[in-house]
């Protein structure tokens, strides 16, 4: 494994949650990751593959949440990886994983560990609150109901 240059990577994936997340340029994309990326979900959800998975998956999120917002709370990289803190905050005014619209606001928590290939996001691993979210959107129960 090559040793990547950290600031380079932290930049990355500082200026990708900008363009891709927050501003929704869905065709900027591959400009961050390899043509073949993976990202694994820790949930039941399939693995993302490729750049036109990753870009199906982001217009589901916007979808269901058009105002979404990430915002990125801690970034540590090491090697070839970066793992980062993050919070995606929107309101659901679309589906989302089965949810009809509530237009209620929801904020989810997660971290992401990326793993890098030549300069771009090759994998990632994505574990997000999303019982959380479901409970938020009264799609789950909390606990004690």
């Amino acid at each position: 494994m090559a040793v990547q240059d950290v600031k380079q990577m932290k930049d990355l994936v500082l200026n990708m949650a900008v363009d891709v997340m927050n501003d929704k340029k869905l065709d900027d994309i591959s400009k961050y990751y390899t043509d073949d990326c993976v990202v694994h979900y820790a949930d039941a959800r399939p693995d993302e593959t490729g750049i036109d998975g990753l870009r199906k998956n982001w217009e589901d999120v916007f979808a269901g949440f058009p105002n979404f917002t990430a915002d990125l709370n801690r970034v540590v990289a090491e090697g070839d990886k970066l793992a980062v803190n993050y919070t995606y905050k929107g309101t659901h005014e679309g589906a989302f994983l089965g949810v009809a619209p509530t237009n209620k606001k929801a904020q989810i928590d997660g971290m992401t560990l990326y793993r890098f290939e030549d300069g771009k996001i090759a994998e990632s691993w994505v574990h997000s609150d999303l019982l959380g979210l479901m409970q938020q959107l009264g799609a789950a129960p909390k606990p004690g109901e």
